[in-house]
């Protein structure tokens, strides 16, 4: 599967498991934000950025990549999410959803 599908399908997944548990789940208009969709939690709204987890360590865990990756006429351009950007990360492993703080 190639990475832009599996990010869809991981997006999905999160928001479902927010959706679930009874959180609204807000998705900008367009592309240009750096968070993926947003959660209302007790009135406060939080940022989300949604990243496919791989297997690492013969499938014992698993990581993500924390930062994006945009082409442009020089190759490839990387960013790392800030706190100011972002509030957590959202990930889907094994039929799990795990959210981890930005910061961590």
């Amino acid at each position: 599967m190639d990475s832009k599908k599996k990010g869809i399908i991981t997006e999905i997944e999160t928001m479902l498991a927010f959706a679930r548990l009874g959180y609204p789940v807000l998705i900008p208009y367009g592309d240009n934000e750096r968070y993926d969709y947003a959660v209302e939690v007790n009135g406060k709204f939080v940022k989300i950025q949604c990243k496919s987890a791989h297997t690492i360590n013969n499938g014992e865990s698993f990581m993500f990549d924390t930062r994006s990756a945009t082409r442009n006429s020089e190759g490839n351009d990387h960013h790392i999410y800030t706190a100011d950007e972002v509030d957590y990360f959202a990930t889907a492993y094994n039929g799990q959803c795990y959210l981890i703080p930005v910061g961590v």
